[in-house]
């Protein structure tokens, strides 16, 4: 996740980053996560993992009081993080004074080219220009990112849909893409 991402980057290398958020590898989060929590000197547990998370994201001034993560892996179904959280780790991420941040950007998977988005908005104006994370439960999608929009400005947005009918999921995507093509189009 992108809250997991820029932890990261405090604690780990560009490399650790780069693989989490273009392959979006869950089981590489959980491990680095509970590492980073040992060295934080709380449990190597999931109680552990998400309390330093919770803890390093909100130092960077990112309100965590509705951060309800189960793992750091994003694969619990119990857990649920706002688009507001998502959002503001991001921002603060691109637009801190922590040099060793700026990188979750360049990290993140590019529209229509590499990572989980290499076949999403193919054949779009916003394709080689969305960069995001993908989220993705049996219930729940999201798309955490940045975007040039036409007129100009940079953009930080992230769409979290959840709670939607069985076999909705492809919709929900469709959707969310066409938003946020629409959006780059401004």
């Amino acid at each position: 996740t992108i809250s997991v991402s820029a932890f990261l980057l405090n604690r780990s290398s560009d490399l650790h980053v780069w693989s989490l958020a273009k392959a979006s590898d869950n089981v590489l989060a959980e491990g680095v996560c509970r590492a980073a929590a040992l060295a934080d000197g709380k449990p190597g547990t999931y109680d552990g993992s998400v309390a330093m998370v919770r803890d390093t994201v909100g130092a960077l001034g990112v309100d965590m009081s509705t951060y309800q993560a189960r793992d750091c892996s994003g694969l619990s179904e119990q857990g649920k993080i706002s688009a507001g959280v998502l959002a503001h780790t991001l921002y603060t991420a691109i637009h801190g004074s922590d040099p060793k941040l700026a990188s979750v950007a360049a990290a993140l998977p590019v529209a229509g080219l590499d990572g989980t988005l290499h076949d999403r908005f193919l054949g779009k104006g916003s394709a080689g220009i969305v960069r995001a994370k993908t989220g993705s439960l049996s219930h729940a999608r999201s798309l955490t990112g940045i975007m040039p929009t036409a007129s100009g400005s940079i953009l930080v947005y992230s769409v979290v849909v959840a709670d939607y009918q069985e076999g909705q999921g492809g919709r929900v995507l469709d959707h969310i893409d066409r938003m946020i093509d629409g959006v780059a189009a401004l």
